[in-house]
């Protein structure tokens, strides 16, 4: 009789030891691909940042020179209505799509890009206002975006943003060889 217990007991036992093993190894699979999909994230808002300071460069020392000494050099902080803003707004409602979505690493993406966010937001959102007459949904998710990051933040010195912006943009000058 006893024999018999063992012999049932014994595929039973087997048959559960493998399924212990194959939700063990289930688990440990979700953990690495949960992983994976963090740190792809992340490296997305890093990948963005490159992108932000390589392609938009152009666009940012534009917008920079159209706020910092206006279109016609007079008429300063007026210039963004001819400036490619809208370049570089449209970049942001991309970035706050990829936000809301959960596609971007919300505090990576907040560390990267609170800063340019804040000071083009509050340079051209009059502008942008006066484009979603238009077209009521654009910029949509830059205003979403500026809700969530702006929580008790101080306004920024836009002369001081943009001269940032403009000393990033603008090549070195060329130094000097040695005089003869």
């Amino acid at each position: 009789m006893k024999a018999d217990r063992l012999a049932a007991w014994g595929p039973a036992t087997a048959a559960a030891a493998a399924m212990a093993m194959s939700l063990g190894a289930l688990w440990f699979s979700s953990c690495a691909v949960h992983a994976l999909k963090s740190q792809s994230r992340i490296e997305l808002a890093m990948s963005l940042r490159r992108q932000f300071d390589a392609d938009y460069k152009q666009d940012r020392a534009d917008c920079a020179r159209a706020y910092l000494y206006g279109a016609d050099r007079k008429r300063r902080k007026k210039g963004l209505e001819t400036a490619p803003y809208g370049v570089i707004m449209e970049f942001f409602d991309s970035l706050g799509y990829l936000v809301e979505r959960g596609v971007v690493d919300e505090p990576m993406a907040r560390y990267y890009f609170v800063y340019d966010l804040d000071g083009y937001f509050a340079a051209t959102q009059s502008l942008m206002r006066r484009d979603q007459k238009n077209a009521p949904r654009r910029y949509e998710n830059v205003f979403r975006l500026i809700a969530r990051w702006r929580e008790n933040e101080p306004r920024p010195d836009l002369n001081a943003f943009f001269q940032d912006e403009l000393d990033f943009t603008s090549p070195p000058p060329p130094e000097e060889g040695p005089r003869t």
